[in-house]
Formats: structure tokens, C-alpha cells, sequence
């Protein structure tokens, strides 16, 4: 996960503080945390009011350099060097992924996996693309979409972030270990309790990599 994970912050909450909007895409961040709506609700409505465009997110992303959370960039050289595929997984916007991505080392065009937001030529925001996994139905504390190999039985994928995945009932045949993380944000409880393993710091996830 991107989002007060890979990132020190919320991305859209971000762009809606650099929009001039951060208190009302608050309170819809908190009610969508609370569980009062769909991801997809939650996420349409912040954008709504940020009402973003091709320009807008360009100039966010050169005066907002992505802030990492402390020891993510060592775990993730250190999986690649072992052969691991890492992939980013996010809600937002591909863009701001790829700044992410550019910074970790990790490949744009395989492993990200974003809403896709879609910007046409006028540079207006028009929605997402409707085949978007991340906005199937479900909580904003649930992400619906997790790279996994459908097509090998043995295959094993590991989920990290403070939002609880829904993969393993999609992927019946790949074996899943979440790892809780709140080192940023203090996730819901019942976050916690799905973890198979819960960290506040990335350094104790390398130890245990190793």
C-alpha cells in the first residue's frame, strides 16, 4: 500500500491541502474510515471537490517530492535484491505513483497498479476507468486489488499496509500474509486483528526478511 505506508501521508489529502480543500476531503476521509461509505464512493467525492487536473497534479508533484516512511527504501532494495517483486498499490493517481516508484527503484510499467484516474487531452479529471480493480465494491479499510499470480498454485504474495486486503478470498490458490503496519497512522482495530504480523517500523520488517 502507498498511502501513510510506502508514504508518510495520505496523497490526496495532499492534493486537497495543495487545492485549497483539505477541510471538507478530511471530514469525507474520516466518514469513509468510519465505514460509512464504499472506497469508491469516498474517492469520487474527495475528488469532486478537489476537482484536479493534468496541470494541477504537475505542479504538486514538483513541489511535493514524495516523503517516504523511514526504512522503506532499504526493504525494498533489499527484496529486489533477493528477487522479490514489489508493487506499489494505491487508490490514486498514476502520476504521483510513479514519482514513488522512480524513487524506491521500482519498474513503472508492470508494478503499479493505481485507480487510473483518467486526464483526456483537455486536462480536465473525467473519472476513473470503470475496470479499475481497486474500486470494486467493499470499505475503504479493505483494498479489493493485490498482484498475485492466478495462474501458479504455489504462488505466495504478501500485502503490507495499514488497510486490510481482500485477496486471498479472490485468490483461493495463492497464499497471502498480510503485514499490518501503523507506523504512520494508527489503523482500525480489526486491521490489526486480520495481520498475520504487525510492525510500526520498516526496520523491523527488513530483520525479519532477512
Amino acid at each position: 500500500d502507498v498511502d501513510s505506508t510506502v508514504c508518510m501521508d495520505e496523497a490526496i489529502d495532499e492534493l486537497a491541502r495543495f487545492a485549497g480543500r483539505d477541510k471538507e476531503v478530511a471530514d469525507l476521509t474520516n466518514k469513509a474510515m468510519r465505514g460509512g461509505m464504499t472506497f469508491r464512493e469516498a474517492l469520487e467525492r474527495r475528488l469532486e471537490l478537489i476537482k484536479p487536473t493534468a496541470r494541477m497534479l504537475q505542479e504538486y508533484i514538483e513541489q511535493n517530492p514524495p516523503r517516504l516512511s523511514t526504512g522503506i527504501e532499504e526493504l525494498v532494495a533489499q527484496l529486489q535484491s533477493r528477487g522479490v517483486a514489489v508493487y506499489l498499490v494505491s487508490g490514486g493517481f498514476r502520476s504521483i505513483i510513479e514519482s514513488v516508484a522512480d524513487e524506491l527503484g521500482i519498474p513503472r510499467k508492470k508494478h503499479l497498479r493505481q485507480s487510473n484516474q483518467v486526464l483526456p487531452s483537455t486536462g480536465e479529471y473525467a473519472g476513473f476507468e470503470e475496470d479499475a480493480a481497486h474500486l470494486a465494491p467493499g470499505r475503504q479499510g479493505e483494498s479489493s486489488s493485490i498482484p498475485s499470480s492466478r495462474s501458479t498454485a504455489s504462488s505466495a504474495s504478501s500485502w503490507v499496509g495499514r488497510r486490510e486486503p481482500r485477496t486471498w478470498a479472490a485468490l483461493p490458490s495463492c497464499r497471502m500474509l498480510f503485514i499490518g503496519y501503523g507506523g504512520n497512522q494508527s489503523p482500525a482495530k480489526k486491521v490489526k486483528k486480520a495481520a498475520s504480523w504487525f510492525c510500526l517500523q520498516f526496520r523491523r520488517t527488513s530483520a525479519r526478511a532477512e
